[in-house]
């Protein structure tokens, strides 16, 4: 087992904890997995597989979870692609790849500016660029909550042309790794989205950026000099 993938896994759990807790859901952390068995907030997990090698203790709580309280969704983060989840009732959702990047040199970023989301109209206006919030969300266009901005680790980056956000990120450093997520560019011009991994690594310099993808999406991250290093899987109940 790539021992990056590992660290990577364990950042992206701290990071969908932080997202819920913000939202005043608690998840826990166990040894092998980070559960929260009732309604989470959307697009985030309610089970977060952490060591590849406990497939009968991550199998038994959702079971646990499922036969205590019957949810309408739920979804699992199979970190490591290990879980036999079919058996029970779930499906495929999203084969992804874990990666490692390089963070980019200055020099190669053309001397574009990024800022750093500080306040909660900054963060609406990132979320409207950004333009994934599910239309069922509880949070009406939202789904980050403004709590996550006062968190010291975690940072909303983002590139204006003409005081409109054209590119961004989410960058949150945890477990000695900084986690890359939810990246877009309306542009299209790569040059942006290295620019605010470059801000990203300059937040957190000794630390390594890792994150997951879509499979599909891994090409173009290859571009900008990402190695995969593992794969996961996300499964989705409808009960």
């Amino acid at each position: 087992m790539d021992e990056r993938a590992v660290l990577a896994v364990a950042n992206n759990a701290a990071w969908c904890d932080a997202v819920c807790r913000a939202r005043g859901i608690e998840g826990t952390f166990f040894r092998d997995y980070w559960i929260h068995d009732g309604d989470v907030v959307p697009l985030y997990p309610n089970l977060i597989t952490l060591t590849p090698g406990s497939v009968d203790k991550q199998t038994a709580a959702i079971k646990t979870a499922l036969s205590a309280a019957p949810p309408s969704r739920w979804f699992v983060k199979d970190s490591f692609n290990r879980l036999p989840l079919h058996e029970l009732g779930f499906s495929v959702l999203l084969d992804a790849e874990w990666f490692v990047l390089p963070p980019p040199k200055p020099a190669a970023c053309g001397g574009v500016v990024v800022d750093r989301a500080k306040t909660d109209d900054q963060l609406r206006q990132w979320e409207a660029a950004w333009g994934q919030t599910p239309p069922e969300s509880p949070y009406g266009d939202r789904v980050f909550a403004p709590p996550l901005l006062s968190e010291r680790r975690v940072a909303f980056l983002f590139r204006q042309d003409h005081d409109i956000i054209v590119a961004g990120l989410i960058a949150n450093e945890a477990h000695g790794v900084v986690g890359i997520s939810n990246w877009f560019s309306r542009s299209d011009n790569r040059q942006d989205l290295r620019a605010c991994l470059a801000a990203a690594s300059s937040l957190w310099p000794s630390s390594p950026l890792a994150g997951y993808t879509g499979r599909s999406e891994m090409h173009s991250l290859r571009q900008l000099g990402a190695q995969p290093c593992g794969s996961g899987r996300v499964w989705s109940f409808s009960g």
